[in-house]
């Protein structure tokens, strides 16, 4: 066994690339230009605490694409905002605007900042802004670099969903915080209670769930998805409509199988995984994702791990987890439910982002 891994580790292409890599990114990183963007971060950052520190804060204005479970937290005004928000502003508006985000926090994700581009747009309107607290929840660090790097750059408190990157763009701002990963965030905590029936009453199928949408630059992971396909039809390649679908339709089909299995693009923590939980399934996840923070925390009986060799031969470990579905019965399906729904839906998420922003800028978050 030692010499076939030897072996395929000899034949693995290209075997400069990892050094290449490490040294390219730490020259990049003693640029002296990233030490004075910190000093300017750092000094909007001190204006920021001295006007925060011991304030009560309750203005909360939500990107759209965060928000799509309607956040409602106890104390908290909510606002969700699109891009328009920001583009609109101009002249007599940037008045109102400014009264409007006086002493507010505004917390976006990377695909709200995306859709006001990498212009002068986003950075006009933080400068006008001195008295708002600005924090970017980056959901696609780990591969979408050119994006990532001007939302760290650009925001007081950058958030990064996954673990990859963090060294590079640490670089980019220090105030970093995290991560904090994804979270179940298409239905709100209302409509999951008021549709917990729906996920105990409707039959099941023993073949996992694990619809895709595929990308180019990620062809492992296509190819791993296609090669399930072939013994599961139920796992393979999703289009971006599921998006535009309704909450129940997209309910009902989440909660029309026991098991989903979940493929991630480079090894990171993906929100279906919490899409399972919430709807009472079990997710198969990769195992190198056993010990990865939040996976590792995961109720063992709530989670299973496949293997590479699971990919080819996925049979054994399917029927695993359809025995253990049925076995757990509805309790267990309402333990995951409840365990998703408390520690893994998107109001937790945020909460956790709050006290990060409490802990570095001194504000008094509302007492529910």
């Amino acid at each position: 066994m030692d010499r076939s891994i030897s072996s395929t580790f000899q034949s693995v292409s290209n075997p400069s690339f990892p050094p290449d890599h490490a040294k390219s990114l730490n020259a990049h990183g003693q640029q002296e230009a990233l030490f004075h963007l910190a000093r300017h971060q750092s000094a909007r950052a001190e204006q920021l605490r001295t006007y925060f520190r011991k304030k009560n804060v309750s203005k909360l204005f939500v990107g759209a694409n965060i928000n799509g479970f309607d956040m409602q937290s106890p104390g908290w005004d909510v606002t969700t905002v699109d891009a328009e928000f920001f583009l609109s502003c101009n002249g007599s508006a940037d008045e109102r605007t400014r009264e409007d985000l006086e002493g507010a926090i505004v917390l976006l994700n990377n695909n709200d900042m995306a859709r006001l581009g990498h212009g002068p747009v986003w950075s006009d309107f933080q400068s006008l802004h001195d008295k708002t607290l600005f924090i970017l929840w980056d959901w696609d660090n780990h591969h979408w670099l050119e994006h990532s790097v001007f939302c760290a750059a650009h925001c007081d408190l950058y958030v990064p969903a996954h673990q990859e990157n963090l060294y590079l763009l640490s670089r980019y701002n220090w105030a970093i915080a995290g991560p904090v990963p994804t979270a179940s965030v298409q239905w709100s905590r209302r409509f999951l209670t008021e549709n917990t029936a729906l996920l105990l009453s409707g039959a099941r199928s023993n073949s996992p769930l694990g619809r895709h949408v595929p990308y180019a630059n990620f062809t492992f992971r296509n190819s791993v998805v296609q090669t399930l396909s072939g013994q599961y039809p139920s796992i393979g390649f999703s289009t971006q409509n599921f998006h535009f679908r309704t909450p129940s339709d997209r309910l009902q089909e989440w909660a029309s199988h026991k098991l989903h299995w979940i493929m991630p693009v480079l090894n990171d923590i993906p929100i279906r995984i919490f899409d399972a939980l919430i709807t009472g399934g079990i997710p198969i996840v990769p195992a190198s994702l056993q010990s990865l923070t939040p996976i590792s925390s995961l109720p063992r009986e709530h989670v299973l791990f496949f293997s590479p060799e699971a990919v080819l031969h996925p049979e054994a470990l399917v029927t695993e987890a359809v025995a253990r579905f049925d076995r757990g019965g509805p309790d267990q399906l309402l333990a995951r439910h409840r365990y998703a729904l408390d520690w893994h839906h998107g109001t937790a998420r945020i909460a956790e982002i709050l006290k990060h922003a409490e802990d570095r800028f001194g504000f008094i978050r509302p007492n529910p």
